[in-house]
């Protein structure tokens, strides 16, 4: 076998002086000074002004959403508007006549006719604004006095419904015997809340109380939780020896249809022998201010003072 042979190469060792590498470079030193400077100057920057930056962030990634105002009626008693900027006609006395007509900036009152055999008091009044406008919502009452200027009654000027500018309506009003054959001079004056003066509501330990207002022929029943009026109960009599019995007969009996066809009120008419008599519930949380026959049901949560006063001017007794 032959052998394998080994070549060996000769290599060639050149003989060079070392030369020099460059490992790394200094910079200049004043350079390096300014860099450290700005550096330090962002960071304080960014140190005193982290807060600010910090609320704005939080404020873009987590917006404030409005929460809109609530609707949801207040726990207080319902009182009437204020009158504080009225002008006063409190010692202003009308002789009264036929021909006296009253002039307000809102309001005319106007052909004043007292009927003593019936006890009741004829006026009429006319919107004289130029636009619509509720009765009931200016509240105005026609005061009643002796020659001596004793105040005999109060007579409320009602009417919830809207009376456009120029229109006129009619009322009818019951009052006092007394005041029907004694009265001589009127006023005409807008009542404030601070003019009703204050009425202790008798409660049960429930808060629960009552206030019962009574005419010729009504009953009419107020009851208050906690001194807010939540419910009316209406009881109207007659008998049938009554004057104009057929008349009221019919009308109140329509009448108790009509309120069985709104929201929240039921009436019952029931016949009996002698008469008849009709009882009527409203639920004020459901059903809206209305008369029921010539009684007031006010608003919800109205107070008790309100309620006897305004009551009381309307041909009322209140206990």
């Amino acid at each position: 076998m032959a052998k394998n042979k080994i070549k060996i190469k000769n290599m060639k060792l050149e003989q060079n002086e070392l030369s020099a590498t460059t490992i790394g470079v200094f910079e200049n030193r004043k350079k390096s000074s300014i860099g450290v400077f700005v550096l330090l100057g962002i960071f304080v920057a960014v140190v005193f002004y982290l807060p600010e930056v910090t609320e704005f962030i939080d404020a873009y990634l987590n917006p404030v959403i409005a929460t809109p105002p609530s609707t949801s009626k207040p726990n207080e008693p319902v009182l009437p508007p204020s009158t504080d900027d009225e002008p006063n006609y409190n010692n202003e006395f009308y002789t009264l006549s036929a021909d006296l007509k009253i002039e307000r900036e809102d309001i005319v009152v106007s052909q004043f006719v007292v009927d003593n055999l019936t006890n009741k008091i004829n006026f009429v009044v006319t919107n004289a604004l130029n636009k619509h406008q509720s009765m009931e919502a200016l509240n105005y009452y026609l005061e009643l006095y002796s020659e001596e200027q004793t105040l005999l009654e109060r007579v409320k000027i009602t009417g919830d419904k809207l009376l456009a500018s120029g229109a006129f309506v009619s009322y009818t009003k019951n009052i006092l015997a007394n005041s029907a054959s004694s009265v001589t001079k009127v006023a005409l004056v807008k009542k404030n809340l601070t003019d009703y003066p204050a009425f202790d509501l008798k409660s049960d330990d429930t808060g629960m109380g009552t206030l019962v207002c009574s005419n010729n022929h009504e009953k009419v029943t107020y009851k208050f939780k906690d001194s807010l009026l939540k419910e009316v109960v209406s009881e109207v009599s007659y008998l049938s020896t009554d004057a104009n019995y057929m008349d009221n007969f019919l009308e109140n009996k329509n009448l108790s249809n009509s309120y069985n066809n709104q929201d929240g009120i039921v009436s019952i008419y029931m016949d009996y022998e002698s008469g008849y008599k009709v009882t009527t519930n409203v639920n004020l949380s459901e059903a809206g201010r209305l008369y029921i026959y010539s009684a007031d049901t006010f608003k919800l949560d109205t107070a008790p003072n309100v309620v006897n006063f305004e009551m009381e001017a309307q041909g009322f007794s209140c206990e």
